[in-house]
């Protein structure tokens, strides 16, 4: 191979434009790094850009699981046409020798597929693919992106880390990591372990003020335009529903003093004061959590346009002695706004199986300290892990109940009851399916990991999974929580996309008045 020396960076789609894609950001900064010329492409803003409001509201709908396995022609059709224009669009960049594909989640996968199948008959340039979307198992043992490569879509894609990856290989130097056909793997990076002294992302050719803020017919997005800024890469905990733990072995956090230079550059050269960190969690190491808090205020005074300095993330709810009430004054201060709190049960018994190791009373107390410090929080909760019985489930509504007071203050500013759980492969939970008596009803691809049943809790059936998760989402309405709490159009998606894989088992399940 030789060196490239231009390249169009295109990111999948997800129907959504809250942010700017991290990933075009991180291969922007190492393009730049290594002096190659380079553009950028969101599909998700072509497509916001050529659809009327209806239909971005209907895609965003069905964009999550399903293009895998749609078989409406009207949908097709749209989809076709959509990636044929993507297409048709990139290939007006001219003297490009390298395209490159980002893909977050594997929800951004069959959007990729698409695309490809459109571009790749236009050219006979080099096609890389990466992102954590990319390493996602389609089925068990093989990657997205090696179901990509058989299909003649992609000459390599990069799993794990990319940061010195795809540095190497804009250098014509294929390393441990970028997979192809050719190659014969579908292997993960070496993990970095100095996450400080890598390449910082830039934005410089994302048009930041387009996101942020869209609608649909259904409902309206205001958001200030705001950028993803990692921390950290892989978890403290090792949640037994979470692959985290499978993509990223150790966790690794980057020094605050290097977090706060990136905050600096990122300000000198776009303005944005508001920050979205990716992060596991962003309390994940409190000395450093501690020590960015402290260096973000010491910015504010240098640049007096930052006390307007806001930043959300993923938080791991600790112990009071762990984290006093100076933590949550310091958050406070340094521009904490939002939190997301996986608190995911109402059962103690259920969160120690889980590997969540904090207690009710911590998240009380949780609560009555994000509410005297203002700061909000999006709670995240799903029914039916293996183990719960139906008193643990009983105690999700009495939690519900007990943190509505918060919801009314507005400390509580959303929260996602997610479908009963599902099993994913490359998680601990997943390892222990032996243990617990779990069994698979069909390939473990997407869409049926929720199709499941347990010999050690039989009584928790889809019926009854599906049961415990209506009664969850008529008490969040009842109750009032905002925000994603419970849709009905997505209550009723979920039902129809659970039947559909059923049927082709030649199974069924009940009708939701049933449930």
């Amino acid at each position: 191979m030789t060196k490239f020396n231009k390249t169009v960076l295109i990111s999948s789609a997800q129907i959504s434009i809250e942010r700017p894609p991290a990933g075009l950001a991180f291969l922007s900064g190492i393009c730049e790094h290594n002096n190659i010329d380079y553009e950028v492409f969101d599909l998700n803003l072509f497509i916001k850009d050529n659809v009327d409001d209806e239909t971005w509201g209907y895609l965003e709908k069905i964009s999550f699981h399903t293009q895998f396995t749609t078989d409406n022609p009207e949908t097709l059709s749209l989809i076709d046409k959509i990636t044929t224009d993507a297409a048709t669009e990139i290939m007006k960049i001219s003297d490009v020798d390298l395209y490159a594909f980002t893909a977050l989640t594997y929800v951004q996968i069959p959007w990729l597929e698409k695309l490809l199948e459109k571009l790749r008959p236009l050219t006979d340039k080099t096609f890389i693919a990466g992102g954590a979307g990319i390493g996602h198992d389609i089925e068990i043992g093989k990657s997205c992106g090696k179901y990509l490569g058989e299909k003649g879509l992609l000459d390599y894609w990069a799993i794990g880390e990319g940061d010195l990856t795809f540095d190497s290989f804009l250098k014509g130097e294929i390393t441990d990591g970028i997979n192809s056909i050719e190659k014969g793997t579908d292997e993960y990076s070496p993990q970095i372990d100095d996450l400080s002294d890598l390449t910082l992302a830039t934005y410089k050719k994302l048009d930041i003020d387009r996101y942020g803020s869209y609608k649909t017919l259904t409902h309206e997005i205001n958001l200030p335009a705001a950028l993803s800024l990692s921390t950290s890469r892989g978890c403290v905990r090792r949640c037994t529903f979470c692959d985290v733990g499978h993509i990223w072995k150790k966790f690794r956090f980057r020094t605050a003093d290097n977090v706060a230079q990136e905050i600096e550059k990122h300000y000198k050269e776009t303005g944005i004061t508001k920050y979205f960190f990716t992060d596991s969690l962003i309390n994940g190491s409190l000395s450093q959590f501690t020590r960015l808090m402290e260096l973000i205020i010491d910015l504010q005074t240098k640049y007096p346009e930052l006390k307007d300095f806001k930043y959300s993330g993923q938080f791991i709810i600790r112990p009071e002695k762990h984290h006093k009430e100076d933590m949550y004054r310091l958050m406070r201060d340094s521009g904490c706004d939002t939190l997301e709190v996986g608190i995911e049960s109402g059962s103690q018994r259920v969160r120690e199986h889980m590997g969540k190791k904090f207690s009710n009373d911590d998240i009380y107390y949780h609560f009555e300290m994000s509410e005297k410090y203002g700061i909000k929080n999006y709670l995240l909760l799903f029914p039916a892990y293996p183990t719960e019985t139906l008193e643990d489930h009983n105690d999700t509504i009495d939690l519900l109940k007990k943190l509505q007071k918060y919801n009314i203050s507005e400390t509580v500013f959303g929260a996602s009851l997610h479908t009963p759980m599902s099993i994913l492969t490359n998680t601990p939970i997943h390892s222990m399916m032996d243990e617990l008596g779990i069994h698979m009803s069909g390939l473990e691809t997407y869409g049926n990991t929720a199709n499941w049943t347990i010999d050690s809790n039989p009584e928790l059936t889809i019926k009854e999974r599906y049961r415990r998760y209506l009664e969850l989402s008529d008490l969040a309405i009842e109750l009032r929580y905002p925000k994603g709490a419970a849709d009905p159009s997505q209550i009723q998606k979920h039902l129809d996309e659970l039947t559909k894989h059923l049927k082709k088992q030649k199974k069924t399940i009940p009708l939701k008045s049933e449930l």
